[in-house]
C-alpha cells in the first residue's frame, strides 16, 4: 500500500482541534485525549508534532494574536491608528474568551504578539513618545483590553430592589451601548494622549 498523499496529522491540525475544544468548553477541556479524540489519532501521535503542553499553549496564543488586522496601523494618523490597533487586538481576543486566562498569564513572546507590540511601539515612537511613555501606553492598553474581554457579558441583577438602588436600575434598563467598548478606548487614549507632550510636527 502506498503512502497517503496527505499527512494524516500535522501541527495545523492539532491546533486547530485544541482551539476548538477551548472555544467550545474553556482551557481546562484541553488535554490530549481530548485532541486525539477529535482528530480520530492516537494521543502519542501528537507527540511528534507538538512536544508538550506548554508548546500547545505557545501556539494557541500565537493563533489568537495572528487574528489582530495590523493593517489599521497604516492609518496616516498616529492616534487614529493607535486606536484602531487596539480595537483590533480587542477584537482578536473577543473571539476566543476562553483563551484570556491564558492570554493574561503567560508572557508575550510568540512572534505575532511581538509582532504587534513591535507595531504598536512604532506608531507610538513614531509621534515622539519616549520609551517609558510608550510602554506605559501599552500597559494601559492590554489592561483594558484583557479586562473588557473577561468582563464582556457581566450582568447586574437588581430583581425587585428598584427602590433601594434606582440609579443603578435605571443603568440596567438603559443597557450597555452598542459602541462601548470603542467610545471607552476612545476616552482611555485621548486621556493618555492628555498626559504626554506631542510634538505640534509629528502625523
Amino acid at each position: 500500500m502506498g503512502r497517503p498523499s496527505e499527512p494524516l496529522l500535522s501541527r495545523e491540525m492539532i491546533v486547530d482541534a485544541a482551539m476548538a475544544i477551548v472555544d467550545e468548553s474553556g482551557i481546562d477541556a484541553l488535554t490530549t485525549r481530548a485532541i486525539a479524540k477529535r482528530l480520530g489519532v492516537g494521543q502519542a501521535s501528537l507527540y511528534n508534532h507538538v512536544h508538550s503542553r506548554d508548546e500547545l499553549l505557545e501556539l494557541l496564543n500565537a493563533r489568537v494574536l495572528a487574528g489582530v488586522d495590523l493593517t489599521v496601523l497604516d492609518h496616516p494618523d498616529w492616534t487614529e491608528a493607535v486606536y484602531r490597533g487596539t480595537l483590533a487586538f480587542l477584537e482578536a481576543v473577543q473571539r476566543h474568551p476562553n483563551m484570556i486566562v491564558v492570554l493574561a498569564t503567560r508572557p508575550a513572546r510568540t512572534d505575532p504578539s511581538l509582532t504587534y507590540y513591535e507595531r504598536m511601539h512604532e506608531r507610538l515612537r513614531g509621534a515622539g513618545l519616549s520609551p517609558e511613555d510608550s510602554a506605559r501606553f501599552l500597559f494601559a492598553i492590554d489592561d483594558y483590553c484583557i479586562g473588557a474581554a473577561l468582563n464582556t457579558e457581566t450582568d447586574v441583577e437588581i430583581n425587585d430592589r428598584h427602590d433601594k438602588f434606582p440609579l443603578t436600575a435605571e443603568a440596567v434598563e438603559a443597557g450597555r451601548p452598542a459602541d462601548h467598548h470603542q467610545a471607552t478606548l476612545r476616552l482611555l487614549l485621548n486621556g493618555l494622549i492628555a498626559t504626554v507632550e506631542i510634538p505640534a510636527t509629528t502625523g
